[in-house]
């Protein structure tokens, strides 16, 4: 028994609360590093980008007033940490918008975990929406009995043929793990 596994896996999280905007994979297809997996919007967020943007429009124009006026040239700093408070905020929503869209680290392969995955679904901060990962570096581990691994040694080349399948993966053995099998009994990887 075996599993074959990329060496480079990369799930695709949902960063921030939102809808699903747009979806641009399915399942099986290629992505490469940069395109974009997913994207969601979060009118909420979008909303309170705007009110705040509005609140620091108003927060310059008093700070104007102030400034021209001798009587109340005291209460600019004030005024001016009020400004800087809202631009924070602005600028932590700006953060969190980002968040809202996730691309590919390396070119690869795109496997969708719910293909039944629609547009205007509304997605949770950790849901995982699929993973990519790479066809063209893998790994293999295979599990041997204890009285044959004698016969393998670290740099060894090997072929493996899987079961039900005429593709064979050649590769080096670059770890070998002494775990007796008795302690993988009941293990779905011996069934």
């Amino acid at each position: 028994p075996c599993e074959v596994k990329s060496k480079k896996q990369f799930v695709a999280y949902v960063q921030n609360n939102g809808f699903l905007g747009e979806l641009n994979f399915k399942d099986g297809d290629p992505v490469e590093q940069g395109d974009t997996i997913f994207a969601q919007k979060n009118p909420y967020m979008e909303t309170k980008v705007k009110i705040n943007n509005f609140e620091s429009q108003r927060l310059h124009h008093e700070l104007d007033v102030l400034r021209t006026d001798a009587r109340t040239i005291s209460d600019v700093p004030t005024k001016m940490i009020n400004i800087r408070n809202v631009d924070n905020i602005i600028g932590e929503f700006q953060r969190r918008d980002k968040l809202l869209k996730v691309t590919s680290p390396f070119d690869g392969v795109f496997t969708l975990y719910d293909r039944e995955l629609k547009t205007g679904k509304w997605l949770y901060k950790s849901e995982p929406i699929g993973e990519i990962s790479d066809p063209n570096d893998l790994l293999v581990y295979a599990y041997v009995k204890e009285s044959d691994i004698a016969q393998f040694k670290l740099g060894d080349k090997v072929d493996i043929t899987l079961n039900g399948l005429l593709k064979y993966y050649t590769g080096t053995i670059e770890k070998i793990n002494t775990i007796s099998i008795d302690k993988l009994n009941g293990s779905s990887l011996l069934s």
